[in-house]
Formats: C-alpha cells, structure tokens, sequence
C-alpha cells in the first residue's frame, strides 16, 4: 500500500509538473496551493488576519523613532525650498518614466542627495526615481560637486538609453559581477528598488546575499517599498502578486551592526506623522487598519528606506 501511495503521489506530482511547464509557455504559473508553494492562499490570509496583521517589534533592531525623525529634519528638510511643488517628479511622471515610485519618497530622495553630494551613484532599477535623482546631480554639479550616475536596468527605456547624464548598464542585476559595486565608497550612493521577490537567482537574494554585505563604510543604501514595522505589504490581500523583501531585509538587519537605519520613511509615517508634515508638507497620509490598505481612499504612504554602511 504504501508503494501504491508513493506511486500515485509521483504521477501527481509529474502531471502537475508538465502543466505547470505547459502554463509558462503562455505566461502564466500554474502551482498547487500547498504549503510548499511560496505563494500565501489570501483566503486563508483573510480568515485568519486578526493572528498575522500586526506589528512587528523589531526585535534586534535598533529604529528609534526619535533619532529617525531628528535625522530626516537634518537632512531632507534645508532643500525643501527645492522639492517644493515635487516639478521634477511630476515631469518624470508625466513623460511616463514610471509610476512606481512615490511623490513623498521623491521628495526625500532629492533632499539625501543634494546633502550627500556623492561622486558615485549606483541606481538598481531605474524609473521617475532616474529622473529625479539626475536633476539633484545635475543640482550638486552646478556647486562643484559632479556625480556619475550609473543604471542597472535589464529593460532600458528610450529614456536610459539616449540620456548623456546617465552610464547605462543593460543587464540584470543577478548577473553581473558583485565587484561592480566595489566602486562604492564612503560618501557614495546605492538606489535599490526591485521586483521585491524572493526567488533562486532572483535579484533580492543577490542583492541581499551578494551586494549589500560587500559595500563599503560610509556608503548610504535606499531601498524602496519597505513597510516596517509591518512584515507584508499594504495590499496583500488585494494584490496578485506577494514580495517578501521586507521580511529579507527585516532579517539583515536584526543584531547587524554594520547597517544603521538613517530613517524609515514608513516607519515615521505610522509613528510621527507630524514630522513627515513638516518636512514635506504636501505629505497628505492614507489611512490603514493594521498595515493594510483601507478601500476607496487616497493619499500617500512613503515607503523608502535609507540605510548607510558603518565601518
């Protein structure tokens, strides 16, 4: 009987398998829903929500809300004469250089780079977020202080591909050598922002495994779509697709040292929402229940991360 069973299990599991492989063919990921699929049943997501969607409390991490704060007014806030009216994002957005990066975060992304003024600029993932971070260059060039900007982007747009402010790199992330990265310095600047997947040889764990832990002291990290103190995303009970980067990172950064939270913008967002106004006052915050997406509102949730390497 049991030889049985096993045989009737492998024709499943074979079947399955030619399906699954058939469905690719088509586009599409035909799995079974088990509890080896790494794809969560919202159903049962939904059912069970009052036991998962909660805060995490971080345990091993050192976030202190305050320092964030204190760190965002030093460091964003002096440009916002400059970000004022977010014309750059809005340009980008309207010229249809992507819709996945946020107005807040745009904001805050020029103001850390007009106050880190880096010589090297390491983009992953490439978008409005391009065209934002080129003008804060070309911002710092024009006092003295130029930056190469380079974009890891495997599908350049005509945009990357004729701009002269930009050394494009084609290609996927996970395929490139790590020691690309060896350029980063103290004062220097990686941009991530990914599919947010965790998959074998997928950018996140290449990233994650490859990249980060090789950057050198003083190099300042941005990654994108980050939703602590919250595990999942805002939208996972709505969303066909499920990242898991954030429980990656949250991971990275327990009892490590080496990686000091400059500000989490989502964080400051669930707990010091006064500040987030002051430093962006066009900053209008959307509601939620337990770090999920409430249906039929608006506004923003800033979900950018800003990490920078100690020594």
């Amino acid at each position: 009987m049991l030889r049985v069973n096993r045989l009737s299990r492998d024709i499943i599991k074979s079947t399955f398998l030619r399906v699954h492989r058939v469905a690719l063919s088509g586009g599409l990921v035909v799995l079974p829903n088990h509890y080896y699929t790494p794809i969560a049943d919202v159903r049962e997501l939904e059912r069970t929500k009052d036991k998962w969607a909660k805060r995490s409390p971080m345990t091993g991490i050192d976030a202190d809300i305050a320092r964030q704060a204190s760190r965002l007014q030093e460091i964003v806030k002096p440009f916002e004469p400059e970000y004022r009216g977010n014309s750059t994002y809005q340009e980008g957005a309207a010229r249809g250089f992507g819709p996945g990066f946020g107005y807040v975060e745009a904001q805050a992304l020029h103001g850390v780079l007009r106050w880190l003024k880096p010589k090297r600029v390491i983009e992953v993932g490439s978008g409005v977020s391009t065209h934002c971070a080129t003008k804060a260059l070309a911002m710092n060039a024009s006092e003295g202080h130029p930056g190469k900007h380079t974009c890891i982007e495997p599908y350049p747009s005509d945009y990357l591909k004729s701009s002269p402010e930009i050394e494009l790199v084609a290609s996927k992330v996970e395929e490139l050598d790590p020691a690309t990265f060896d350029q980063l310095g103290d004062g220097d600047f990686l941009f991530i922002d990914t599919s947010h997947v965790v998959r074998p040889v997928g950018d996140v764990a290449h990233l994650y495994l490859e990249i980060i832990p090789r950057i050198k002291p003083g190099c300042v990290i941005h990654i994108h779509d980050i939703y602590f103190p919250y595990s999942f995303q805002r939208d996972l009970l709505d969303a066909l697709f499920q990242g898991a980067e954030t429980t990656v990172l949250q991971a990275l950064l327990t009892n490590n040292d080496r990686l000091e939270i400059l500000f989490c913008l989502s964080m400051l967002h669930y707990d010091a929402q006064d500040v987030l106004k002051e430093v962006f006052p066009e900053y209008v915050p959307i509601p939620d229940v337990n770090g999920l997406n409430v249906p039929n509102t608006t506004g923003h949730f800033p979900s950018s991360i800003y990490l920078r390497v100690r020594g």
